[in-house]
């Protein structure tokens, strides 16, 4: 079949795959096969489209659907070794009776590729059966003698049908060229299937059944470089249906697990981590980064660092005797796992509790370009420093905002007060605010040990709030890239700045872009790794 299609047939195949492959690699399974599935219904003899679509019912456990396309494949290639390997993989290990008979339904179908999606993806996907209740719906309301009356006797189905009528409203604002609405509808299904991820979870216990909730001390001391990590971690676990406390002073042994916040900064955490461990009771002591790295300049260094002798001789001793070590970064990770440690990386998270993350901006007039440090960061902001000044004379609505650390705020003394602000620190649950006044966050950091090891908290928050951003090549901002630019030179960090101020089309997909991922770091989902971590190290007990 694809000798005889013509050459503009053959250009929208191959844009098509193109396109595919593009939403692979971006990690958006969804969009990747339903491309892949569409390919499928006008060219059936697509072989890379038949062992993707194959590939995926293999891992969603549907073999007898992933067998059939995978021969289909072979009917068309059948020269190919990879593909006939495949088909012997399912057969050596199932029974034949299992592939006697063709599936019940046609996997390139949409009812059953719709299906093959919310089992790899856990979400719900709107059907096009949905989309068309949606619509008869819609219909049904607008053609009502009292709008209002039919609405109130429909209120359970439009409730059931929330995501169709969005994508209704997605795909007319599509045709219409109102991009700008499409994207903040599309931010708004995305929202829609957080929260009903997030109720399908509030309340369902970590572990079901005639069991014993497990109990975890969560236990610390918060740093400079993640001050919430542990007040979320104990909010999260406690909303999976865990017994949590966060009481240093109580009977260590009482509890399942300890989850030990960077205890190494207290000598009273230590002698009972040691207690514990010494009664074969496990402990997991989780770490922002790896302490050792701190510099002179570092707010923790004393405290937390290689400042203090003793604490030094504490953090080493806690790394030696936990039984898991948990860390927010991969840079971090990949250090200790060096080092021989037992690491596993958990990364930063936040809570959909806290209103303030979803609150509407206030209007302004100003384009706030916003820099948030800690203290002793002042290396890191001096090589972007030129380039933000010139920007701010450029362009007159600009302003920047400083949070975190007054001397930087003084780097910028040459900046008319009225076009710059500096924020004070505020408590944890009061920090988004502090984000809601940028429209464009720098993080800037130098190429360093410790720099290489800072988690990617600062993009993860941008993106919440739909922040677009521009960061240095760190591991974990390269990592992470949905929502903003990676800047490796000064006249990296002026171009795509300027371009930010100028292109607000370009800054708010990119913020759109961050959000979308962020969503997937939501305390809900990052809770879902401690609980897979607590059933290794302390099983659930079965009351019979």
């Amino acid at each position: 079949m694809l000798a005889t299609m013509n050459p503009l047939e053959t250009k929208e195949l191959e844009r098509l795959k193109l396109q595919g492959q593009a939403y692979l690699k971006s990690n958006q399974v969804d969009k990747a096969l339903i491309i892949y599935a569409g390919i499928l219904q006008e060219h059936p003899d697509d072989v890379v489209s038949l062992l993707i679509l194959g590939d995926s019912y293999l891992v969603a456990g549907d073999r007898k659907a992933a067998l059939s396309l995978y021969r289909e494949a072979s009917r068309w290639a059948p020269q190919r070794k990879d593909i006939e390997r495949r088909i012997e993989l399912i057969q050596r290990n199932c029974a034949p009776s299992l592939f006697d008979a063709s599936p019940k339904y046609q996997p390139t179908q949409p009812q059953a590729v719709f299906g093959l999606l919310q089992n790899l993806t856990g979400k719900p996907v709107i059907s096009e059966e949905e989309v068309q209740r949606a619509q008869e719906l819609l219909d049904a309301v607008l053609r009502a003698d009292s709008p209002a009356q039919a609405v109130a006797e429909h209120l359970d189905e439009i409730d059931t049908l929330l995501p169709a009528l969005i994508e209704l409203n997605i795909r007319q604002a599509r045709a219409e060229g109102r991009m700008e609405l499409v994207e903040d509808l599309q931010n708004l299904l995305a929202d829609v299937y957080l929260q009903i991820d997030l109720n399908a979870l509030a309340g369902k216990p970590a572990v079901s059944g005639a069991v014993q909730a497990q109990r975890v001390l969560v236990v610390g001391i918060d740093s400079h470089e993640s001050p919430f990590r542990r007040t979320l971690l104990a909010q999260a676990l406690a909303d999976m249906g865990y017994e949590v406390s966060q009481d240093a002073a109580s009977d260590w042994n009482s509890y399942d697990l300890i989850v030990a916040h960077n205890a190494h900064g207290r000598p009273d955490l230590m002698k009972k981590i040691a207690v514990r461990v010494a009664a074969g009771l496990p402990v997991v002591l989780d770490l922002d980064l790896d302490f050792a790295v701190l510099t002179e300049e570092h707010p923790d260094y004393e405290t937390l660092g290689p400042g203090d002798p003793a604490v030094a001789r504490a953090y080493t001793a806690a790394l030696q005797i936990c039984d898991r070590i948990t860390v927010a970064s991969s840079g971090a990770a990949e250090k200790l796992r060096k080092e021989g440690y037992p690491v596993l990386m958990v990364p930063d998270g936040w809570n959909q509790r806290n209103p303030l993350w979803q609150k509407p901006v206030s209007g302004r007039t100003s384009l706030n370009i916003g820099i948030m440090t800690i203290p002793g960061q002042m290396e890191d902001v001096l090589p972007i420093r030129r380039a933000v000044v010139r920007i701010l004379r450029e362009f007159p609505q600009t302003r920047l905002v400083i949070s975190g650390d007054p001397q930087l705020y003084q780097l910028f003394d040459n900046v008319p007060e009225v076009r710059r602000l500096f924020l004070p620190a505020v408590e944890p649950d009061d920090y988004p605010y502090l984000l809601s006044q940028v429209d464009i966050l720098l993080v800037p950091l130098r190429d360093s040990p410790l720099n290489q090891q800072r988690s990617d908290r600062r993009l993860m928050e941008a993106g919440v709030r739909r922040i677009p951003w521009i960061a240095s090549p760190t591991q974990a901002h390269e990592d992470w890239q949905a929502g903003g630019i990676v800047a490796h030179s000064y006249d990296e960090w002026y171009s795509h700045l300027r371009g930010l101020v100028t292109e607000r089309e370009k800054a708010r997909s990119l913020g759109a872009a961050g959000h979308e991922q962020a969503l997937q770091r939501e305390m809900h989902f990052v809770g879902r790794a401690w609980a897979n971590l607590i059933q290794e190290l302390a099983p659930v007990k079965d009351l019979a």
